[in-house]
Parts: C-alpha cells; sequence; structure tokens
C-alpha cells in the first residue's frame, strides 16, 4: 500500500496520527479521552477528539502519547463510533511505589476501516498491583479538518 520512496499511499488507504490521552480505570470499568494530529495521503490534516467507556482490568490514571495507523480513505472516515481492544503492560521505576511507566498496543474497528495504535506512558494508582490492563472499549471520535486538497 505504500510507496515508501515517494511517501505516499497511491490507493489513498491509510490515515497516520500522533497523539496524547488520558484514561481513568479501575473496578472492570474505563474511561478516557484525548486529541490526536491525523492526515492522510490525499493531503488532508486536521485534529480527532475522541472519548471512550468500556471494560477495563486496569486500576488507577494514566497520560500516553500514541502512534496510530488505519485504513481509512481519509481523515473524514474516522468521524464516528468504533472499537477498540488493546492490552499495556506498566513497569514501576525502583523507589516509585505508585507511579509506572507504561507501553501499549491497540487494535481499532470502525466503520470501514481497521487501525493499529502503539502508545507510552506514565500511569498513577494501582499499576504496581495490576500491572498488565486489558480493556474492550466503545469509542466516539470527531474530526476538524485544518487543512484540505480535496
Amino acid at each position: 500500500m505504500d510507496d515508501p520512496i515517494n511517501c505516499v499511499d497511491p490507493w489513498g488507504l491509510e490515515t497516520k496520527g500522533v497523539g496524547l490521552g488520558v484514561s481513568a480505570s479501575g473496578f472492570g470499568f474505563g474511561v478516557g479521552a484525548g486529541a490526536m494530529v491525523v492526515k492522510d495521503d490525499k493531503g488532508n490534516w486536521g485534529v480527532e477528539g475522541f472519548a471512550d467507556y468500556g471494560a477495563s482490568s486496569g486500576f488507577g490514571v494514566s497520560g500516553d502519547a500514541s502512534y496510530q495507523t488505519t485504513t481509512a480513505k481519509t481523515i473524514k472516515d474516522l468521524a464516528g463510533t468504533s472499537q477498540k481492544t488493546g492490552t499495556s503492560v506498566a513497569v514501576a521505576p525502583t523507589g516509585y511505589p505508585n507511579l509506572a511507566l507504561t507501553v501499549g498496543a491497540e487494535k481499532v474497528k470502525g466503520d470501514g476501516y481497521t487501525g493499529d495504535t502503539k502508545s507510552v506512558g506514565v500511569s498513577w494508582g494501582g499499576k504496581v498491583v495490576a500491572p498488565l490492563d486489558v480493556y474492550v472499549k466503545q469509542e466516539h471520535s470527531d474530526v476538524a479538518t485544518v487543512f484540505s486538497e480535496d
């Protein structure tokens, strides 16, 4: 799909995004929100805001930076409802029992596209007690186009 020499996707079936998010989880439930700068190979750039909720095995509050790729045709296709399934692993630095560094990965399925997200972050709270978080969430996203070549 990618043309690495010319840095384009000739089929127009890829979006990429970089963002920041926060989440809280406990007692089997989790919520989160964030924003991502997104682009597609048609020349569209925008900001995607999202909120999610669902089942989570984690316990604590966290913030992360993420990178996402999807098979959406344009950034506009990212708006709406999607489902995501993921996991994160936390490691507590020595001497900081309530702080943990996290690494995560998730699969996203929206209306007509799929995607992958990788993240790194910091967690406060129970990650030392529960170093592995597995979740299934529903997400709602809105996309504001900042620049468009359409």
